[in-house]
């Protein structure tokens, strides 16, 4: 398979959930072997990578930082980015803080629709799980495990009544997922991306299964 980017630029603007500061941002097509880069227009474009690396808290909201430069709650943009298929992109944006929107994946996610894929002339590059990968924190697990397909469950349980022990939630499909079946977190924080496809800037893995459980 080949690397993508969008086809055109889409916008969006809104307020910051955590932050409350009024923001813009652009998507734009971006060349092979660029990654997702944002870039802080209101600071002369300075480019965030959305790598391993420039993670800076993850409370909440997934913060990005780089040479003290903060960008909050990248974590519904990045999902539907990975959603879409999509390797290559710049995130042009004005705040500190990606605007909340409507608090879900979903308006990203139409953006993307509306701009379109470009393939590009470059092949993309995979990670393959080879082994099992766990962390573990108190009551909490998450697992990387080796699969023929992309597999996701979590399991939470929560202490109150009018959320307990929701069923378990399966993903299990083909990738890039087809349009519209990206809504809201819900009470399932474990259906993120993987932080891991962003460290190679375009990288994907696509052969894996993934387990997290978030106890009482």
């Amino acid at each position: 398979m080949f690397q993508t980017t969008i086809a055109n630029s889409a916008s969006a603007e809104g307020v910051g959930l955590h932050t409350g500061v009024y923001g813009r941002i652009r998507l734009v097509p971006a060349p092979a072997d660029t990654g997702i880069v944002f870039r802080r227009v209101d600071l002369d474009n300075f480019a965030i990578e959305a790598q391993g690396h420039n993670v800076a808290r993850v409370s909440y909201a997934t913060s990005l930082m780089k040479h003290g430069v903060l960008l909050s709650t990248t974590e519904h943009l990045l999902a539907a980015i990975y959603s879409c298929g999509i390797d290559n992109i710049y995130i042009d944006i004005d705040s500190i803080e990606v605007p909340i929107l409507d608090g879900s994946a979903e308006p990203f996610m139409q953006m993307l629709e509306q701009a379109g894929t470009r393939r590009l002339r470059r092949k993309r590059r995979y990670l393959k799980v080879l082994k099992p990968l766990e962390v573990i924190e108190g009551d909490r697990r998450i697992g990387i495990y080796p699969a023929d397909e992309f597999r996701v469950r979590c399991y939470v349980d929560f202490p109150h009544p009018l959320v307990g022990q929701p069923p378990t939630v399966r993903v299990g499909q083909s990738w890039p997922l087809p349009p519209g079946r990206v809504g809201d977190d819900g009470p399932v924080g474990g259906g993120r991306p993987i932080p891991h496809q962003h460290r190679s800037g375009h990288g994907a893995t696509q052969s894996a299964s993934a387990f997290a459980s978030t106890p009482r």
